[in-house]
């Protein structure tokens, strides 16, 4: 809301839409670090790798940006994923073996 217009930006405003009202206590300038961009991550890449980045996130119809961005939170979401599934199975073992006994691995020798 740059613009001052309580709609976005990039488009022309709707008829009668005037300038949006200041908060209340506004004097002309915000608290510094109060609004800005969020942290950002500089990343290096080889031409090569660049390209293909480019591509792939032009094939998803996205910035490079959001593609790096979307890739990145979907990795670790698919990290929480696995260490969750690894800990219910390690849980639920001797049920999955009980219930299917065909798939069980065999029988291992007790440790000394």
């Amino acid at each position: 809301m740059r613009c001052g217009r309580p709609v976005r930006c990039d488009g022309p405003a709707p008829p009668g839409a005037g300038p949006v009202p200041a908060p209340a206590g506004y004097r002309g300038r915000y608290p510094a670090g109060t609004i800005g961009a969020m942290p950002a991550l500089n990343i290096e890449y080889t031409e090569h790798e660049l390209a293909a980045i480019r591509a792939a996130a032009a094939a998803d119809g996205k910035s490079v940006k959001a593609y790096v961005h979307d890739l990145s939170v979907r990795e670790q979401q698919r990290r929480t994923f696995v260490d969750h599934a690894v800990a219910f199975w390690n849980e639920h073992v001797e049920e999955f073996d009980a219930a299917f006994p065909e798939d069980a691995p065999p029988a291992r020798p007790a440790a000394a």
